[in-house]
């Protein structure tokens, strides 16, 4: 595994047994735990799981706005 240097604001995800923050390392650990969990049978991973709900909202008619808001994207991306 190779280590990854990261900052307090890397760090999204708080572990609530133990109450420490989860680096981007262990919320995709974790996320997979849910999802075996769940009983998904395919390892799938993080990002193929959000583009997928990302779609489902689309085809819902949710706009823009409601998908960034879940998705936790960044809209000053979207500024040039």
């Amino acid at each position: 595994m190779r280590k990854v240097k990261t900052t307090d604001k890397d760090l999204l995800w708080r572990n609530n047994e133990n109450k420490r923050l989860l680096t981007p390392y262990d919320c995709s650990k974790q996320a997979h735990v849910v999802m075996s969990g769940a009983g998904t049978g395919q390892k799938k991973s993080v990002a193929t799981i959000k583009k997928a709900a990302i779609s489902a909202m689309q085809n819902k008619n949710k706009t823009k706005i409601d998908i960034d808001r879940w998705s936790r994207h960044s809209e000053s991306a979207d500024i040039v």
